[in-house]
């Protein structure tokens, strides 16, 4: 969790990651955290990196399957993700999606991973929820289909929305503008 909160959304979630850590984490997410931690250390064989990442995963997996209100599913969604399984983190990142358009609770008061690499160090401006959401839009931008060619009109409302939200990438406005060409349609 220490190395979490270097990044810009872990600083705004450290008062209360750090109380709900004196409270006593799940081991499930102390496990799941520590082993991500570990895969991602270069000092460490290439083995003991993966077998680290696939015990995150894991982790994630069932934490994702019981708690459903906490961001368990942003930290399964990155480590199924940087594993390779493209679909899991797909599903999992539209299950974030849903839970937070459909305005259910969200708690912050837990570490968890971005769900994005990128966002790591994007800089949250308004409502962490907000920061959340544009990444996990990010994110299922970039894992439904290598181009927006290939997601037809479906693309459109997400990157509009990630656009709205103020943290569209580069990648993300080419993208738009790529949906706008093809199907006629200006951005609103």
């Amino acid at each position: 969790m220490s190395s979490l909160i270097n990044y810009p959304y872990g600083a705004q979630c450290a008062a209360g990651w750090k109380e709900a850590a004196e409270r006593g984490l799940n081991g499930a997410l102390e496990s799941g955290m520590l082993n991500y931690t570990l895969s991602q250390n270069c000092h460490l064989s290439k083995i003991e990196r993966l077998q680290a990442l696939k015990l995150s995963l894991d982790c994630f997996e069932s934490l994702s399957e019981t708690e459903s209100d906490n961001l368990h599913l942003a930290s399964y969604a990155r480590a199924a993700q940087d594993y390779g399984f493209r679909s899991l983190a797909v599903a999992a990142l539209a299950r974030l999606h849903t839970t937070i358009t459909e305005g259910k609770r969200v708690t912050l008061n837990e570490p968890f991973l971005s769900p994005m690499r990128r966002f790591e160090s994007v800089v949250p401006t308004g409502p962490l929820r907000n920061w959340v959401l544009a990444a996990t839009l990010e994110g299922l931008e970039q894992l439904l289909a290598y181009s927006s060619y290939y997601t037809g009109e479906g693309s459109r409302p997400r990157l509009l929305a990630l656009r709205d939200l103020g943290y569209s990438s580069e990648e993300m406005q080419r993208r738009l503008k790529l949906v706008e060409r093809r199907f006629g349609k200006p951005a609103s």
